[in-house]
């Protein structure tokens, strides 16, 4: 199977995964392998949260040099070699990965407890009330997530029977994004809702004020 194949017409849906996306996803984790083995000394804490952050960073950042190159490659293709070649699944991959790094990257901010706060008022609350409101914030948290995931879920099913035009996927590969990272996002919330009754129950124990 060729990497770049020639210009074939845009009307007709690809019926296989490009061999060049297949080449620019090994290379960008391959790369990804890299940089999270050589930044591994920079996590502290219990072995179980340094393992879920280095598959954080190994997801995260394959997904952003994904993007990055693809969008490379269709600048470069566009402007410089148009007319010996195409390209034209850079876009949709492009896409793909952006969508999917969006809301992995907020399940992370759910695993710090990243919550938008309004700091002039939540630093001046006493402990206890903090606590009271990042209890608060995580079960509305779940109560929002887990109905969203479960109607995302049919309605990532439900476009299976479509495929993209130049990636040879079915369109639910961008729709799964919703239903499989908001359950994640739901059970990081839950653990951090588990951490906080721990703290209130053995006051001594909290590291977090």
């Amino acid at each position: 199977m060729p990497l770049f194949a020639p210009r074939p017409d845009i009307r007709k849906v690809q019926d296989h995964i490009p061999a060049g996306v297949i080449a620019l996803t090994l290379l960008a984790l391959s790369l990804s392998l890299f940089l999270t083995w050589w930044r591994r000394s920079a996590d502290q804490g219990p072995r179980l949260e340094r393992l879920w952050r280095v598959f954080e960073d190994l997801v995260l950042m394959t997904l952003m040099i994904i993007m990055v190159f693809a969008a490379i490659v269709q600048v470069t293709v566009r402007y410089l070699l148009s007319d010996f070649i195409t390209v034209s699944w850079t876009e949709e991959l492009a896409v793909l990965s952006m969508i999917w790094l969006g809301f992995f990257a907020a399940a992370t901010l759910i695993r710090s407890d990243g919550h938008i706060t309004f700091d002039l008022v939540y630093d001046v609350m006493p402990p206890s009330a903090r606590r009271v409101i990042r209890i608060l914030g995580e079960i509305l948290a779940i109560a929002v997530m887990l109905p969203v995931a479960w109607s995302g879920y049919f309605n990532a099913v439900r476009l299976k029977i479509m495929s993209t035009i130049s990636l040879g996927m079915p369109v639910s590969v961008y729709a799964f994004a919703v239903p499989v990272v908001l359950t994640l996002m739901a059970v990081l919330a839950a653990t951090n809702l588990a951490k906080e009754f721990r703290a209130l129950l053995h006051p001594s124990a909290d590291s977090k004020n």
